[in-house]
C-alpha cells in the first residue's frame, strides 16, 4: 500500500512539472528563497506536551509559466475566487518572465519537515486512552503559490507517513539526550499512532481589502512611499484576511482569520512562511550600510494572527484506519475530538535576499474533552 502511493504521488508531480514544460536550468536560474520554520514548546517554557515539536524547510523559486499558472488556478480555486467584484480581486499586474520587478503571477516551492504529539508526561510505557496518543508524521510537498496585490493563493501538495517511519521517536530522543538533557526521556513511543502513508492538499488563501469599502477608508497597509509591492516602499503594516481549506488522509479542516505585521521594508505577499526574496547578486559588492543594504534588503516584523478553525477530521487526535484491531488507538481511545477551534499566534520574521527565518508562539484552545 504505501509503495502504490508513493508512487502514485511521484507520478502525479511529474506530470505537474512536465506538463509546465520547465526548462532544466529555469528553476535554479531563478531568484529564490529559503524558508526555516522551527516549532517546539520548549520555546514557550512550556513542558513535552501536545504539540510538541515541529521543524519546516521551504526552497522557493521565483519560476513560473502559463501551464503552472493554468494548473494553480483549478488547484487553488483561484479561478473562481477571480469572480468576485473588481475592486477586492487582484489588481495586480504580472508577468510570467519571472524575476521581483517584473511582479511575477506565481511561484513554486518545495518543502520538507516533520511534526510530532505526545501526552502531558512522557515516563508511561502505557498507553493514556485519556490524553493524546505519541504521533508523528514526516511529509514532503510541492507548492504553486500566486500572490497578488490583494488576493493571495497558495496550494501544496502534501505526501507523508504517520507512525514510526516519520523517525519522530528518534527525533525526539535525539533533542533529550543532547541539548535537552533535563528534560524527561521518552518512554512511551511504542504506543505511537501506526504506519499509514498521507496524502493531502493544503489551499491557503490571504486578502487585503482595498483602500476604501463603500466609500468608507480601510487602512489595511502603510508605507513610507507607497504600496506598490517594491523592497523600496519601506512596508512598515499591513492587515490581511486569512484562510485555509485542507482536505487529506490526515486532517480535514477549515480556517478563517486575520494576521497583522508590523516592520520594516518586509515582503507585501500576504502571508507568513510563503515569502518570496530576492536572490544575491554576486556581481554587487557591499561597501558601507547602504549598499549591504541595497545588495541583501533586510527586513523585519512581529505579527499577530487569530483564527477560527472547523475540524471534521484529525488523525493527530483520532488514529487512522491502521490503529483500528489490536489494541490499536481507535480500540482504547477515550477523548472526544472538539470540532471547533481558536488559535492565536504571536512571532516575527527576519529575512535577507535569500534566507528568512520564523519565530512564532501558537496558543490554541482545548483540543479535546475526555469522555466519561
Amino acid at each position: 500500500m504505501f509503495s502504490r502511493t508513493l508512487g502514485a504521488a511521484a507520478a502525479l508531480v511529474a506530470m505537474m512539472l512536465g506538463s509546465a514544460e520547465l526548462p532544466a536550468q529555469s528553476i535554479w536560474q531563478s531568484d529564490r528563497s529559503v524558508a526555516l520554520t522551527a516549532e517546539n514548546d520548549a520555546f514557550g517554557g512550556s513542558s513535552d506536551s501536545s504539540y510538541t515539536n515541529g521543524i519546516h524547510v521551504r526552497w522557493a523559486f521565483m519560476s513560473w509559466n502559463t501551464r503552472l499558472n493554468q494548473v494553480a488556478n483549478v488547484l487553488s480555486l483561484r479561478g473562481l475566487l477571480d469572480r468576485i467584484p473588481p475592486e477586492f480581486a487582484s489588481d495586480r499586474t504580472c508577468s510570467l518572465v519571472g524575476g521581483r520587478s517584473d511582479r511575477p503571477c506565481g511561484f513554486i516551492s518545495f518543502s520538507v519537515g516533520q511534526t510530532m504529539y505526545t501526552p502531558s508526561t512522557l515516563f508511561d510505557t502505557l498507553p493514556r486512552p485519556t490524553e493524546r496518543p505519541y504521533a508523528g508524521m514526516a511529509f514532503v510537498t510541492l507548492g504553486l503559490h500566486k500572490p497578488g496585490r490583494r488576493l493571495s493563493a497558495s496550494t501544496e501538495l502534501l505526501l507523508g507517513v504517520i507512525g514510526p517511519s516519520s523517525g519522530s521517536e528518534a527525533t525526539q530522543s535525539l533533542a533529550h539526550w543532547t541539548w535537552s538533557t533535563t528534560s524527561e526521556k521518552p518512554q512511551g513511543w511504542r504506543n505511537q499512532l501506526r504506519n499509514r502513508p498521507q496524502l493531502g492538499i493544503i489551499n491557503t488563501y490571504a486578502f487585503r481589502p482595498p483602500d476604501h469599502i463603500a466609500g468608507i477608508p480601510f487602512p489595511g497597509e502603510f508605507c513610507l512611499k507607497g504600496c506598490d509591492g517594491a523592497y523600496k516602499d519601506g512596508r512598515v503594516f499591513d492587515l490581511t484576511a486569512t484562510g485555509e481549506l485542507a482536505l487529506g488522509t490526515h486532517m480535514r479542516r477549515a480556517s478563517a482569520g486575520y494576521i497583522a505585521r508590523l516592520g520594516i521594508g518586509m515582503p507585501d505577499v500576504p502571508a507568513v512562511n510563503l515569502i518570496p526574496t530576492t536572490g544575491i547578486d554576486p556581481s554587487r559588492i557591499a561597501r558601507g550600510l547602504w549598499q549591504w543594504i541595497e545588495k541583501y534588503q533586510p527586513w523585519f516584523f512581529i505579527l499577530y494572527r487569530q483564527e477560527g478553525r472547523h475540524v471534521w477530521y484529525n488523525a493527530f487526535l483520532e488514529g487512522t484506519p491502521a490503529d483500528i484491531g489490536g489494541g490499536g488507538w481507535r480500540d482504547i481511545t477515550g477523548i472526544t475530538p472538539r470540532r471547533n477551534l481558536g488559535e492565536t499566534t504571536r512571532g516575527f520574521s527576519v529575512g535577507i535576499a535569500a534566507l528568512i527565518v520564523t519565530y512564532q508562539k501558537v496558543l490554541r484552545s482545548t483540543e479535546y474533552t475526555t469522555d466519561g
